[in-house]
């Protein structure tokens, strides 16, 4: 729908309705001779399994299948022409998704739509027949001469509003006939709409652009570091963008403040983020619309399409239970055949159990790691050997952990000095550094790799505690170390539920395990 908007993204944007009504015409047209293409296909299909050297017992089933299959298709003609880019075409003439003009623009352009696809249906009718089980008398039981012509009116509130909103084609269509039963639709369009480039379906923006890395040397000329992982290897980011983004942005780069910017896909994340904020997608992508005026769009869509619509209201995780109520009975009141939703966060896995654990908030986790990090340095003793065990800080909370048999002790910070290379520096008094990667072993600074991905990415410190003790062995005598100095880092109100009464919440006292709970006061030591 995209290609309807002339002018697209100025002010002098607008609808060529005759492009439209072309549009649709011919693709109606398309759509009946893809009927009988298809109907050759499956007489091939026929021919080929009777001639099959098969008995006809072994090739009833089969050949029963094709045969009502040709019958079904035949008899009603069906075709499902449908939109793709409604999103990007409100967006090229400057409306937001839910907006007002944007509900009255997009009753426009269906409303020629459907006109075109009637004429085209009644022309075809006359030239090549209407489908085999057409009949007035099915669709519309009152049939006139009055005043203003002929009237009717129909036997469902579809054939009824046709009658009323489209008087002169369905008069054509009583007295020629129809080509098709069903004629329109509304599908995902999800892979056509990526060779289009555009929005998918009806359906909003889901986002106009998101990052990726790739790899570089840092010493190749033209190049941007980014990003430095753990490991020490340089990231340059780049940005996917939404094509007709791209296409909004070249529109406008002057009054942006983008101009001599260079590539598109070289504009930093602030950039884009200050782009989109002045695009007409802004507010109004999949996650922000209002989904009262969601389902209006749906609702007028609806309207002027003969089958079913597939779309989708993406909604918050903390919506709540008598809010999508809501939604379903508004889709109802405005009579959608079917309506969607999907509470963001809502499927993490195809089985979920009641005790399923939320792991990572990648939102809130730091892409880049100072090159300096705050630290703590425990020291702590599992089967007689002597541990420091660093745990590194980032806003108070635990960010990264070491764990070590040298001497480190008290405040300081945990420098990067290499690839995979850290040292720990003494602040305060009787200051020193101590190579910590030099005092770990391999088990040692493979588990505190690992804890401290899982620090950086969930910042749940009571779920770290419980994957430490699920290790065991001679080789894993440290974890207990590094789980008992991570205990002094739980708040109360993330404790665990208590093993007893699995009704309270259990917090760490001392280096303890404590119940809550006056009835059930269980401690773990």
């Amino acid at each position: 729908m995209f290609s309807f908007v002339k002018n697209p993204f100025t002010e002098e944007s607008e609808i060529d309705y005759d492009l439209v009504y072309k549009i649709f015409y011919e693709s109606t047209r398309l759509g009946d001779a893809l009927v009988d293409l298809e109907l050759e296909y499956i007489q091939r299909i026929i021919n080929k399994i009777k001639s099959d050297p098969e008995s006809d017992d072994v090739k009833r089933q089969e050949l029963d299948l094709w045969v009502d299959t040709y019958r079904v298709c035949e008899s009603g003609r069906r075709m499902g022409l449908g939109i793709t880019a409604l999103g990007d075409m409100l967006a090229a003439l400057g409306f937001k998704y839910d907006s007002e003009e944007a509900l009255e623009i997009t009753e426009k352009v269906m409303r020629n739509k459907m006109e075109a696809e009637l004429d085209c249906l009644t022309d075809l009718a006359i030239m090549r027949g209407p489908f085999k089980g057409w009949g007035r008398e099915k669709e519309y039981y009152f049939w006139k001469e009055g005043e203003d012509g002929r009237y009717m009116r129909g036997e469902n509130s579809f054939y009824h509003f046709l009658g009323r909103e489209f008087t002169e084609q369905v008069i054509r269509m009583c007295k020629y006939g129809r080509r098709s039963v069903n004629w329109s639709t509304i599908a995902p369009t999800g892979s056509l709409s990526i060779l289009t480039q555009t929005s998918s379906g009806c359906e909003p923006l889901f986002q106009p652009y998101y990052m990726r890395r790739k790899k570089i040397n840092p010493n190749e000329e033209g190049v941007r570091v980014d990003f430095i992982d753990d490991v020490g290897d340089s990231w340059q980011e780049f940005a996917v963008v939404h094509p007709k983004f791209k296409d909004w942005i070249n529109a406008n780069y002057d009054e942006i403040g983008l101009n001599g910017f260079g590539n598109i896909e070289d504009l930093t994340k602030k950039q884009l983020k200050d782009c989109f904020e002045q695009s007409p997608w802004f507010k109004s992508t999949a996650n922000d619309i209002d989904w009262i005026r969601r389902v209006e769009m749906q609702s007028i869509l609806q309207r002027y399409t003969s089958n079913a619509i597939s779309s989708t209201l993406n909604l918050p995780n903390e919506v709540t239970y008598e809010e999508v109520e809501e939604i379903y009975f508004q889709g109802w009141k405005m009579g959608l055949k079917g309506i969607t939703i999907y509470r963001d966060g809502s499927r993490s896995g195809v089985l979920v159990s009641d005790n399923d654990k939320k792991i990572g908030k990648f939102d809130e986790a730091i892409e880049e790691r100072p090159e300096d990090v705050e630290c703590f340095a425990h020291r702590s003793t599992s089967k007689g050997v002597k541990y420091s065990v660093l745990v590194g800080l980032v806003d108070n909370e635990p960010f990264e952990i070491f764990i070590t048999e040298g001497k480190a002790q008290g405040n300081g910070i945990i420098r990067k000095v290499g690839k995979g290379k850290y040292k720990f520096i003494k602040v305060g008094g009787n200051e020193y550094e101590e190579d910590i990667t030099a005092n770990m072993n391999f088990e040692q600074a493979a588990i505190t790799r690992m804890v401290s991905g899982l620090l950086k990415y969930s910042k749940d410190v009571p779920f770290v505690m419980e994957q430490l003790d699920k290790c065991s062995g001679s080789m894993f005598d440290f974890t207990g170390s590094l789980k008992r100095v991570l205990s002094k880092y739980v708040k109360s109100e993330e404790g665990l539920k208590c093993t007893e009464c699995g009704e309270s919440t259990m917090i760490m006292e001392e280096g303890c395990k404590r119940c809550l709970n006056p009835e059930c006061g269980f401690t773990a030591c």
